[in-house]
């Protein structure tokens, strides 16, 4: 895989997580009745819920957005983008995790998580364990040199 297709795969990663973010959230009503049922449904909003109980969904809204500047760094092979992703990664996953007894996810919603998941692990195993991993080093040492040029 060269650069250029990471980075493709990075922004795909992006728009899906996107498209998962808006399809978990939409409202049942805004939907089009053939997939009305089959959505991914928050119940979080209902009566009684108190501030300890968004905790695990702001969690997963700062993780997202920590993603995105995460991705913003993978694709100009910065060393923190490696960190701050695989961070990311595990604060959704513990926000998820958090989460079990409040959320109902199905159809696009499962759908789009499961490709999510997918991109994300390909995403670390491809900076950790591919010759790409060497992107991020090899950007370090460039501007080594370039500040003793």
């Amino acid at each position: 895989m060269t650069r250029q297709q990471f980075r493709l795969l990075v922004v795909l990663y992006q728009f899906v997580a996107f498209g998962l973010l808006v399809v978990s959230e939409l409202p049942e009503q805004f939907l089009p009745p053939d997939i009305r049922n089959d959505s991914g449904q928050s119940v979080l909003d209902v009566p009684g819920n108190s501030f300890l109980d968004d905790i695990p969904r702001l969690i997963y809204y700062a993780a997202t957005f920590l993603n995105v500047v995460a991705s913003i760094g993978l694709c100009f092979g910065k060393k923190w983008g490696r960190s701050l992703f695989v961070g990311g990664v595990l604060a959704i996953l513990l926000s998820s995790w958090l989460t079990d007894g409040y959320y109902l996810g199905g159809g696009w919603s499962g759908a789009l998580s499961y490709v999510t998941n997918l991109l994300e692990g390909m995403i670390i195993a491809l900076i950790y364990f591919s010759h790409l991993r060497r992107m991020f080093s090899e950007h370090q040492e460039s501007d080594h040199t370039a500040n003793a040029i």
